[in-house]
């Protein structure tokens, strides 16, 4: 679906948590156009942007929308409010819980992203909470935890000793009892992303901020923008909500340090990341940057083509076999440094290529029982003739050391 739509010009203009005077205007000029109601809100509904939608038409033009739209429009912006308030009631009963038994969290996203960056918790939709623990304390975490109704996603119960966690991983995942969804982390992204912010960064960093009348720990805006845009990267940035998010915390925060906003984003490796990220927020949503970090965004040549295939894709929907590839060879391509792009090219080889035997190789080459270990010798030569290796080393290797964006894609299903 093409970006020059009226429905996705006009979601696009309704997509701002901070509407200014010239948004408004846009929003009155759209909404005079032919505009096919019940396609805006199918659009809008997997971006997560009904209740923006809702409050920004409301807000401007509702005489020009039609009620049954409004209406549904409404109820929908009504139901999210409820779970929202519910949530943010859960997280609060949850810090103090944690404070309790002398457990430092940090919240982030979810409620504590809609109260401070879109002034609004009715305006972001979240179906989880997230926070982050020293990870000290996670087995801890958990002993609270599971003594107060929550349970672990594999059934896991409070433990006689700790166990070791996860190789690599970022996050526990709880359910409560009325279902909502608790992420504890102790780190940001899996340790197969690449080099990443770590947590003991942001720990040194958290400053003090009023949430619904409590004071709350939060992450500053200038790292909050780069582990969103990483979030962003790693799903290839396939939703406007999150890009929206990028928008507001821009919006929200005039103080926002630039310059440490850059450091941060170069000493971790993440500055295309961030670059693209900020790009699609000025192109789709019209946020403003300060001009020498325009400049100096624009004059990466492969930042400006990932923005535009990531726009042009953004309202349509890929083919699950190219998804897979083309995920990797994004994870590849957005990272600046060749060192980095090499590490996340060995990391998806060693984390998705195992070398141990399988059926597969029992039944290709038949060895004696005696002579059952040659299969550990054999199996990495018959990986190299498979069509996964082949893609490996045809689509994604080149991509460290040319990291240009093919422009050949399969066609695309509109959505």
């Amino acid at each position: 679906m093409e970006l020059e739509s009226n429905e996705i010009q006009l979601l696009l203009a309704c997509s701002s948590a901070r509407l200014s005077g010239t948004g408004a205007d846009r929003i009155k000029t759209l909404v005079t156009e032919k505009i096919n109601w019940a396609d805006l809100i199918r659009i809008a509904a997997p971006h997560g942007l009904l209740p923006l939608l809702h409050r920004n038409l409301s807000l401007v033009c509702e005489d020009r929308v039609p009620p049954r739209t409004l209406e549904q429009l409404r109820r929908y912006h009504e139901s999210v409010t409820q779970r929202n308030v519910i949530h943010a009631g859960e997280l609060f009963n949850l810090l103090d819980l944690l404070e309790a038994n002398h457990i430092p969290v940090i919240p982030f996203k979810g409620p504590t992203l809609g109260l401070l960056a879109y002034g609004d918790l009715s305006l972001r939709e979240f179906t989880d909470l997230d926070i982050l623990v020293h990870e000290s304390d996670l087995w801890r975490t958990w002993d609270v935890l599971t003594r107060h109704g929550y349970v672990h996603e594999d059934g896991g119960v409070a433990l006689a000793e700790p166990k070791p966690l996860p190789l690599g991983g970022k996050d526990w995942t709880f359910k409560c009892k009325d279902r909502l969804t608790l992420e504890i982390h102790w780190r940001f992204s899996e340790k197969s992303f690449g080099p990443q912010l770590e947590p003991a960064d942001v720990w040194s960093s958290v400053r003090s901020s009023a949430l619904s009348g409590r004071s709350v720990q939060v992450i500053p805006p200038e790292q909050m923008l780069v582990l969103l845009s990483m979030h962003l990267a790693s799903h290839r940035w396939r939703r406007l909500n999150w890009i929206c998010d990028i928008t507001a915390i821009v919006n929200s925060k005039p103080d926002i340090d630039w310059e440490l906003l850059l450091r941060t984003a170069r000493r971790v490796g993440c500055e295309r990341i961030l670059s693209v990220s900020l790009l699609l927020s000025k192109n789709l949503l019209g946020s403003s940057l300060p001009r020498h970090v325009d400049e100096r965004f624009g004059k990466d040549e492969v930042s400006a083509l990932i923005v535009r295939e990531v726009s042009d894709g953004l309202f349509t929907e890929t083919k699950p076999e190219f998804w897979r590839i083309d995920c990797v060879r994004y994870a590849i391509i957005q990272r600046e440094r060749q060192k980095d792009r090499f590490q996340v090219f060995i990391g998806y080889v060693l984390g998705n290529l195992s070398l141990r035997p399988n059926r597969a190789d029992a039944e290709s080459l038949r060895f004696p029982a005696s002579l059952s270990f040659l299969h550990y010798i054999t199996r990495p030569i018959r990986l190299l003739w498979t069509v996964g290796i082949q893609k490996v080393c045809c689509v994604l290797y080149p991509a460290i050391t040319h990291p240009l964006p093919s422009r050949d894609r399969p066609k695309e299903k509109r959505i």
